[in-house]
């Protein structure tokens, strides 16, 4: 999902609409929040010279990065204490440790945030033609 995120920003910074549609048309594109696909329209629909900057999108990737730290320190803070209890009270904080509002994480994952993420390969315009 980041690599997805990642060249949707590059899109959207450089205005390039042709990537911005095909980005749009792609299956993880249903996993974006309504206010990201707005603003990817709306910012594929102005003028190249325009001067509007992706802030949504912008901000669910920097969100979504966040999110991604966190489990991952969550892993390895979980791996390398080795005297951890079953409740999974090891070496973090209670403030390290607490999930995100059930309101904000939905908004993050777009939807249902009981579904399991599966991770698509992006096809490049050139690929496609092949």
């Amino acid at each position: 999902m980041l690599a997805y995120l990642e060249e949707l920003c590059t899109a959207l910074l450089a205005h390039d609409a042709i990537a911005v549609h095909r980005l749009l048309a792609h299956p993880l594109a249903r996993s974006l929040p309504r206010q990201v696909r707005e603003e990817a329209i709306s910012i594929s629909r102005a003028h190249p010279s325009s001067l509007r900057a992706p802030i949504q999108t912008l901000r669910f990737y920097h969100q979504t990065l966040q999110v991604g730290e966190r489990d991952a320190s969550a892993d390895t803070a979980g791996s390398e204490s080795g005297e951890a209890d079953a409740d999974g009270h090891g070496a973090t904080t209670p403030a390290d440790s607490a999930p995100p509002p059930a309101d904000e994480m939905r908004e993050m994952l777009g939807g249902d945030a009981s579904r399991e993420q599966i991770e698509l390969p992006l096809v490049r315009g050139d690929a496609v033609a092949a």
